[in-house]
């Protein structure tokens, strides 16, 4: 032992030196190399177990335990059976005799080594391994040790690693439940003793074993017992750890739905737990506990509320238990704001209102809490500046779930709601009006001057939100006819007051606040918007109708002036588009307002703000007008045309000829145009033809620059975009003939050397919207002449091996071979009609499906789907598996290709797709597929030895319906993958399973 101790100093040496900051990485890798030339000496394993008993050192312990963890994982199997009896033997001894001394890091290391032995050993070669477990928890001094060892075991064998086969990762599972009745048993004794639970270590170690148990066990084997002892842990509050993992262990129980046969005893253990809960000051409580509180209370609700069967016991009482530990939350953030998710999500999953009471007495409360009159102290701290990574400050973080509450409850209760929040709103309203009357001496109480705009803002929106509960069939009834009219007369108000304040007589925050206010009025206009078409349905409201179109352009129109606020002027030229798009007012042009914005360029407003007012100027001309006899067709298609002209003047008088100076025009005009024609994609043929002849000329000019402009990224793509549009939303207007031009234009212009040209630009160029013509036109009947089929053909076989590499863009990847999915399923016949070139065609659909085949290797996920799942739609609607030609040149490849999609796990969340795929294979030719294919695939898989093949094709049995076909592919694979692990760590023709 004197020559071990000798190593032993020499490797604690080694050990510090290579855990040292000041160690070079020359240094290091030399020590690497000498730790690995012990790792491979022959029974290394007897010196690791005779450092461990005599060193201190955790960097040697922890060495040698990772070298006789390789032993184990990856020697098992071909070591000696004394041997292997000797490290397990040893490994126990050392765990049980070091337990109470080991760090906790050391200690699960040497814990988990044991239950890996068990993984390949239990119960053949191993078979007192549970039987330990169970007497180390029934003694004091091994109780921690047996919970960790039960831990361990629950985590490491229903999860295993891959080197197990399929058999026997469920045979683990089997003999892991026959041991849980004695389990349960053990430790629910363990909880009810209150010894036991005086050590806070077992006692969370246990909950810690109960929470993972309740993932994998089923709940017919859990006994009701726990229940109740659970819910007494969780509300120990003095001992808080306690309580958030016995918290834990109700949520995963709830998160499976394990909830027993009636549900009167969890309901009462819940509102029991809850009104414990009353009696504490929650500030004594900690965010942990609250969160897990919270979510508990959510999935409990959630559970009963889904429910069928009737009235539930205690429900009621359990709702008001979690509105009052909703409202006494202090802190908005992160705790109230956590309570408003356990609302949202009730208001999400139940339909039943019953229980609306409950959720109508929260509204009063949130309406309190978003108050600064009410709780400014506590609102002001949260940041209204700062935006997250969702593009969102704290406070609307805060505030987006309290008007989502509000506006859930009133589609239960609208009335009550409505009116609830109106009368608030109201008062607001008056106080503002003081204050606008009184502006110079009422700014000088900043405090509650900003407190007043910022509640009347969040009201604001609050009543814009609250829109839709006055829009439906009973619309009419006075009580919500009164309630909306008088609404928007007090936002039209309220607008008509912020166009005449005098921002420049307040200060940098007081204006701030003052502009808000008035884009809330804005979006909140917008939304009531929606209201104004039903006025139109009779004829005494549309005076009424009238005078508040009147009034809303009229008060959006001031805010679109040069030097104006850019957050007004955007939420101006929103209500200005929305309002010609729902309520389409007749003859707008001749209001004194709207004659200005066709006159205006309006170049000083962001380019989104221009396309909202060009879009509702176009709306003015070309929307049918409802309930009008009289739609003015011929002048308004003069105007229409006058305007777009306009618009598009500088474009259309660009010289035939390349330069770069041209391009800003190019692109802003073919962006604008784009945006224009979206917006009626859905209209009918009248106005569509109307915006045809307006931008014809736009059209033709467009064509004419694509070959100049055509090895410019930028503008290739921006054309070609514009084209797409314009064949998605115009395609019948456009015609047959021009659209069959323009892919001729397109084609022509794209010679081999453009396409390497686009390739090598970012996104492909424009050659992603070229595929998307395509296969628009290929798609849509009465377009696809004979030319375009066989030229989309060409242009995918010439793209195919430039596009099929991992540096491609994953874009144009995807729209190429939407592209081939689209020629294959509408130009079937074109491969396969009798023909003089079936013998071409034949080769061109060959190439075709290979290239799918090939795609399936590459690492873009959403393109494997969209191509797995086009095979399928092939099969479907052609009998793509079953065609002669696919059967013998294809079906093998596919397979293969498939099966190896599985063993290399490249694709794993698609695994059930991939599956459903070869199963359909198989059952075009089973007896081919045992008799040939299957022997033949093994035959070609490397580091398996043929014994382990034959097991693998007996394990695959004969059966037909999916499921037992999918268990099959599953077990194939898994078993695969198990003997090629295992096979790379010992001689060839060691592993048997």
């Amino acid at each position: 032992m004197s020559h071990g101790k000798h190593e032993l100093i020499a490797l604690e040496t080694l050990m510090k030196e290579f855990f040292d900051g000041n160690t070079g990485n020359e240094k290091r890798l030399e020590i690497e190399r000498l730790l690995t030339n012990f790792k491979n000496q022959q029974g290394c394993w007897k010196l690791c177990f005779d450092y461990l008993a005599l060193t201190k050192c955790q960097y040697v312990s922890m060495f040698c335990l990772t070298t006789i963890e390789d032993i184990i994982n990856k020697q098992w199997v071909c070591l000696p059976w004394e041997e292997k009896s000797q490290v397990k033997t040893h490994m126990c001894a050392y765990v049980l005799e070091n337990h109470e001394t080991l760090s906790p890091c050391l200690k699960s290391k040497s814990v988990k080594l044991v239950v890996d032995i068990a993984r390949l050993d239990w119960p053949h070669f191993y078979p007192d391994f549970f039987t330990n477990i169970i007497q180390l928890l029934q003694k004091p001094n091994t109780r921690h040790l047996g919970l960790l060892y039960l831990l361990t075991t629950s985590e490491e064998l229903i999860a295993p690693r891959e080197d197990l086969s399929f058999d026997r990762k469920n045979e683990l599972k089997k003999l892991l439940l026959a041991q849980m009745p004695q389990v349960f048993t053990i430790l629910f004794e363990l909880l009810t003793n209150e010894g036991v639970l005086t050590n806070t270590q077992d006692g969370c170690l246990i909950l810690r074993v109960l929470t993972h148990l309740f993932t994998w066990v089923p709940a017919s084997q859990v006994p009701n017992a726990f229940i109740s002892i659970i819910f007494k842990l969780a509300s120990k509050t003095e001992n808080e750890d306690f309580a958030v993992l016995a918290l834990g262990t109700l949520n995963e129980m709830l998160y499976r739905h394990w909830v027993p046969p009636h549900c009167s005893q969890i309901m009462y253990n819940a509102l029991e737990l809850s009104q414990s809960l009353m009696n504490i000051p929650l500030e004594s409580l900690s965010q942990v506990y609250i969160e897990k509180f919270s979510e508990f209370l959510r999935l409990v609700l959630a559970l009963q509320l889904s429910q069928s069967d009737g009235k539930i016991d205690n429900m009621e009482a359990l709702l008001t238990a979690a509105l009052n530990f909703t409202v006494r939350q202090s802190e908005l953030v992160p705790e109230f704001a956590t309570c408003l998710e356990i609302w949202l999500h009730l208001l999400d999953n139940s339909n039943s209102k019953k229980y609306s009471g409950a959720f109508v007495s929260l509204v009063p409360q949130i309406l309190n809490k978003i108050q600064f009159r009410q709780n400014g102290s506590k609102l002001q701290d949260l940041d209204d500046k700062t935006l997250d990574d969702d593009g969102e400050t704290e406070w609307k973080k805060f505030i987006r779930p309290c008007i989502e509450i509000v506006a859930k409850v009133a589609e239960m209760q609208p009335l009550v709601i409505l009116q609830l929040v109106y009368e608030q709103w109201v008062e607001l309203c008056q106080l503002y009006g003081l204050v606008f009357n009184n502006l110079a001496v009422a700014i000088q109480d900043v405090n509650n001057i900003q407190s007043l705009l910022r509640d009347l803002s969040t009201f604001t929106q609050i009543m814009g939100r609250l829109q839709t509960q006055c829009s439906g069939e009973t619309w009419q009834e006075e009580s919500q006819f009164m309630l909306a009219r008088l609404t928007l007369q007090h936002l039209l108000t309220l607008n008509e007051l912020g166009v005449n304040i005098q921002y420049h007589s307040l200060s940098d925050s007081m204006k701030m606040e003052f502009q808000k206010v008035h884009a809330e009025v804005l979006a909140s206009l917008k939304s009531w918007c929606y209201w104004l078409p039903l006025l139109q349905t009779e004829k005494s409201t549309k005076p009424m109708l009238d005078e508040f179109v009147t009034r809303i352009i009229n008060g959006c129109v001031p805010f679109l002036i040069p030097n104006s606020s850019t957050v007004l002027q955007h939420c101006s030229a929103h209500v200005i588009a929305t309002i010609t798009s729902t309520v389409r007012p007749s003859c707008l042009w001749e209001l004194e307002t709207v004659k200005c914005l066709f006159s205006n360029r309006l170049i000083h407003l962001q380019v989104e703000d221009q396309y909202l007012i060009q879009g509702a100027l176009v709306n003015c001309l070309i929307l049918k007008w409802p309930n009008t006899e009289d739609q003015m067709w011929d002048q308004r298609s003069k105007l229409l045309a006058t305007y777009i002209d306009e618009l598009t003047a500088p474009f259309i008088s660009l010289p035939l000829q390349f330069s770069l100076e041209y391009k800003p025009v190019i692109i802003s005009t073919l962006q604008m145009m784009q945006y224009i024609i979206k917006l009626y994609k859905s209209e009918g043929l009248k106005s569509k033809k109307l915006l045809c002849i307006a931008f014809q000329k736009s059209v033709e000019r467009s064509l004419a620059l694509f070959p100049l402009y055509v090895r410019d990224a930028q503008i290739n793509q921006e054309i070609l975009q514009f084209f797409l549009v314009l064949l998605e939303c115009l395609q019948q207007q456009v015609g047959v003939t021009f659209t069959q031009v323009a892919v001729q234009t397109f084609m022509d212009v794209y010679t081999r050397q453009q396409l390497q040209v686009s390739l090598a630009q970012e996104n492909g160029g424009g050659l992603q919207q070229l595929l998307q013509i395509l296969d628009f036109v290929v798609q849509t009947p009465g377009l696809s002449a004979s030319k375009v089929t066989p030229m989309a053909v060409n242009l995918c076989l010439q793209l195919f091996e430039s596009v099929l590499t991992e540096n491609a863009s994953p874009s144009v990847q995807e729209s190429l071979f939407q592209l081939v999915y689209s020629i294959l399923v509408h130009k079937w016949q074109y491969f396969f009609k009798s023909t003089v070139d079936t013998d071409l065609r034949e080769k061109e659909f060959l190439h075709m499906m290979k290239a799918i085949g090939q795609s399936f290797f590459l690492p873009n996920i959403d393109l494997f789907r969209q191509n797995l799942r086009n095979i399928e739609r092939l099969n479907n609607k052609w009998n793509l598996y079953y065609k002669e030609v696919f059967k013998k040149e294809l079906h093998s490849q596919f397979l293969t290709v498939l099966f190896n999609i599985l063993l290399a796990k490249r694709h794993s969340l698609v695994n059930e797709e991939v599956a459903i795929v070869i199963c359909n294979l198989i059952l075009v030719d089973t007896d081919n597929f045992f008799n040939d294919f299957l022997p033949k695939f093994l035959s070609s898989v490397e580091s398996i030895d043929s014994f382990q093949k034959v097991v693998l094709l007996d394990n695959f049995t004969k059966d037909k319906d999916m499921p037992s076909m999918i268990q099959n592919i599953y077990r194939l694979t898994n078993d695969l993958i198990c003997y090629q692990l295992c096979n790379a760590s010992v001689p060839m023709g060691s592993i048997r399973l």
